[in-house]
């Protein structure tokens, strides 16, 4: 019953943002304990995807974040930063090197620890050294 519950209580936000060749799609699942943001993005022809605003504020701790490469994958070792308002990249470089086949989960590391992070608001999200037109979808999991 409970589960049936939360279901029904889940709600699906989604909002698509594009400049030029480069987009962003961002849906939000939440209603649960758990929730969830995604951003199905794609680079420009410089390779890079350059700063977008989450559409919505994260305003709890950030848990886990899943990084997969889509049918156009990007580069092998591209590059994801996710920085609070302040400019600091709150998953502290662990976004860096980025499989082009795999689906990968990191947690937020912080002094050389991985843990879960405080998050105040919105991030800015930016992907680099992707190659030209290719695209992957990043996951935020997060609590409120």
């Amino acid at each position: 019953m409970k589960k049936v519950f939360l279901a029904m209580v889940m709600v699906l936000f989604m909002v698509s943002v594009s400049w030029g060749a480069e987009s962003c799609v961002q849906t939000l699942q939440a209603g649960g304990s758990i929730n969830v943001l995604q951003m199905v993005w794609t680079t420009d022809s410089s390779g890079n995807f350059t700063a977008t605003d989450t559409a919505y504020p994260i305003e709890g701790y950030l848990m886990l974040v899943e990084t997969d490469p889509s049918a156009t994958a990007p580069t092998a070792d591209y590059d994801i930063v996710l920085n609070d308002a302040n400019g600091i990249d709150v998953m502290g470089g662990a976004l860096g090197d980025r499989s082009a086949t795999a689906t990968e989960l990191t947690m937020p590391l912080l002094n050389g620890n991985y843990t879960m992070l405080p998050v105040p608001g919105t991030l800015t999200m930016d992907v680099t050294n992707a190659g030209n037109s290719k695209s992957g979808t990043i996951r935020i999991y997060f609590v409120r």
